[in-house]
This record gives C-alpha cells, structure tokens and sequence, in this order.
C-alpha cells in the first residue's frame, strides 16, 4: 500500500498545499456556595455506560515519513482564511492519504452534523496531530497512551449546551460554538490532551483508591496516580480549595473551577501558549509547581510559545480560559469569588 509512487504523490500534494499557505499567509477564594454559572458545571461527562467501539492501534504502519509533513501543514493550518482558499477535492485527497497513514483515529472520528469537506480535513488533522504527538512526546511510558484510550471525537450541533464535554473515552466539540480554527485546536487540546489524559492515561488502576478525590462520586484514583500530585498543589478534594489560595496562583479563571479543568487548562497552556505559562510562573512564583509538573510529563516539548499572549499578562490581570487567550483577559484585583470572575469574563 505505502509505495514510493504514494508517498512522492502525498508530498506533491502537501507541496502544492503548502504553496497555496504560504502564498496567502499574512501572519496576520472559593466560594461556599454553587451557583447556576454554565461555565462552572462539570464540562467532564460519565461515559462508562458508552459503547466500546471495535478498533485496533494500528502502530505497525510507518508513519516516519509522513509525521514530518503532518506537522508542517498543521502549523499552516493556523490561518482561518488560508484554510478557506484549499480546494475541497484536494481537502478529501491529503485527508485520505493521512487515514491511510492513521486509519483507526479517522475511525474514530464522527460527524453528528452537515460539515465542508474542509472541515474534515481540519478535524482529521488535528485529531491525528493531536493524540500522535501526545504520545509520541509523552515522557510517561508507563501508559498505554492516547491512541489506545480515544474511543470517540464527536463533532455536533446543540445550542442549550456548552462548547465541549468530555468523558474518560469520548469527547464531544459542539462545532456551531467554535468560531475559529484556532479555537478548535485549543478546546481539542483541552479535552484530548487534558481531561482524556488525566482521567484515563494517567491512571493507576493498581493502588487503594484515594479517599478524598473522587470521579463521579467513585473512588478511581489509585493512591499512586500520577494526576494526584498535581491535584493536590492547590486542593484538598476534587472541588474544595486549600486555604489561603488566591485567584492569581491559578493559570486562568475557569482553572478554579475544579481539580480537572485546572490540570486541562495548564496541559493546554503548556502546549499551545509556553511562554505565557512561564510568564505566569515569574508573575506568581506559586505556579512553579504546575510548570514542573508538565516538564516531567513533556520535558521541553510543546507546539507554540504565544509571545503576544505572555506580554499581555501583567501582576494583575490572568486569561479567563486558555482556549481564548487572545479575547478575554480580566483584572483580578479585589477578586473574592468565582461569581464576580463570572461577571468580569465572557465565557460562551
């Protein structure tokens, strides 16, 4: 199947892909009680009752030539506008030479929804880059890994819910909500990169569970999970604070949720806004912590610095989610609670 004539096709392809980017391009403290905010539900779903898909890792293909050219036009697919100028049908041939490099991640990919050829393209892409990168850098080779564990990226439409769900297997992008591509690749990041691998890669299945952070009321973090020592930086469950943490020891605002949208946030700000994490790390010496958790986790590889993100942050002034770092920022000066965050940020 993987002849030299395919490949010298697939990198014809991607070349002439590549013209058409970079012709265009133009570089252009807690409070006690809970309250009906729709960014403080769980956005973290019980999918144990989902169906298991039949599928098999097909880690046997050489994907050494291609990962290169995957990476190089992932990079290039940050341009909304540039996207837009790909042809459809040369959209459905790079998309089906990738499934034929990835066939059980584009398996495991499903449209609820109508969407452009483009869009698959976009959504194969990513979903591909995504969970082989993870793996690939990961430092945890003691898991089995993402490409093991993604059972189901759902793609819907429904307007009474919010942008994204995720459970340990299954995550849900309501694609109507997500207004870039940028976007999209944050959100995927948070839930593929952040929840999945928290909930599920992360685990340890061996231990006594641990008594005071639980999922869904259950007891599944072995004692030895790794995703507890993160958890317990600034928690003393799952949904309480320890005392004396201030709003600017957290990476954003909606971190303060809950244990899991907190490490969620920071993978994503690891890997797609490094400088502005670290920048966070100077602003609040308490963040080392979280930076050196995802250093033992990734060692120093990410995908993107965000020099202009980092530069926009100040001593008193923190993202209100990572996904759209670029749009909402906010004071946290005299900020005593999540309900006055709730009234300063934008959260859709």
């Amino acid at each position: 199947m993987y002849t030299y004539t395919k490949i010298l096709s697939l990198s014809l392809a991607l070349l002439i892909t590549g013209w058409v980017f970079l012709a265009m391009r133009t570089y252009m403290h807690d409070t006690q009680h809970r309250h009906d905010h729709p960014w403080e539900h769980w956005h973290i779903f019980d999918d144990t009752d989902m169906p298991v898909p039949e599928f098999q890792v097909m880690s046997d293909i050489d994907t050494s030539k291609i990962d290169p050219v995957i990476h190089k036009i992932f990079l290039l697919s940050m341009d909304d506008a540039v996207v837009s100028q790909i042809s459809e049908a040369m959209s459905a041939k790079i998309s089906d030479l990738l499934c034929d490099y990835y066939p059980d991640i584009c398996y495991r990919i499903h449209h609820e929804l109508p969407v452009t050829q483009n869009q698959k393209f976009i959504h194969i892409l990513y979903s591909i880059y995504l969970i082989s990168q993870i793996d690939d850098h990961s430092l945890l080779d003691q898991f089995a890994g993402l490409r093991s564990s993604v059972h189901s990226i759902r793609f819907y439409d429904n307007p009474d819910e919010w942008r994204w769900k995720a459970g340990k297997h299954n995550v849900y992008i309501n694609l109507p909500k997500i207004k870039t591509n940028k976007i999209l690749r944050e959100v995927m990041t948070h839930e593929i990169a952040g929840h999945m691998y928290d909930l599920w890669v992360m685990q340890d299945t061996e231990s006594p569970p641990d008594k005071n952070f639980t999922e869904f009321g259950q007891g599944n973090f072995g004692v030895q999970d790794p995703s507890l020592e993160y958890y317990r930086i600034s928690r003393a469950s799952e949904q309480k604070k320890l005392s004396g943490q201030w709003s600017s020891e957290f990476t954003t605002i909606y971190s303060q949720v809950n244990a899991f949208e907190d490490i969620a946030e920071v993978i994503n700000l690891w890997i797609n806004h490094n400088a502005a994490l670290k920048k966070l790390w100077e602003l609040d010496p308490a963040i080392q912590q979280r930076v050196d958790f995802m250093q033992n986790i990734f060692g120093d590889r990410y995908v993107f610095d965000d020099i202009q993100a980092s530069e926009e942050l100040q001593d008193d002034l923190r993202f209100c989610d990572s996904t759209t770092t670029n749009q909402n920022i906010i004071s946290i000066q005299n900020l005593n609670n999540l309900d006055e965050a709730y009234v300063r940020c934008r959260f859709e």
